[in-house]
């Protein structure tokens, strides 16, 4: 079993530091897990959730949703994406 799981992902054409938060949803859509919750700014990110240790949270292996949220200044962005973890 991987103890970490790195994401990562772009932003781009962001003036300065925006809010950002990446969140991962049962299928019902349920937040299980909070992956990140900060700022960023333009450029790669890369978010490292720990799958097991003590600062893990355990998650029950299925399909789940990952969601993106970018507040910036002249809209609020939202992506979502697949992730199936396995043990």
């Amino acid at each position: 079993m991987n103890d970490v799981l790195d994401i990562s992902f772009d932003l781009i054409n962001l003036n300065g530091d925006v809010p950002v938060s990446l969140g991962l949803h049962d299928l019902s859509g349920r937040q299980v897990a909070v992956l990140f919750e900060g700022f960023a700014s333009s450029g790669r990110q890369t978010v490292t959730w720990p799958t097991a240790g003590a600062e893990a949270d355990p998650t029950v292996p299925g399909s789940y949703i990952l969601r993106l949220d970018v507040e910036a200044d002249t809209e609020s962005r939202s992506e979502l994406g697949i992730l199936s973890i396995a043990y």
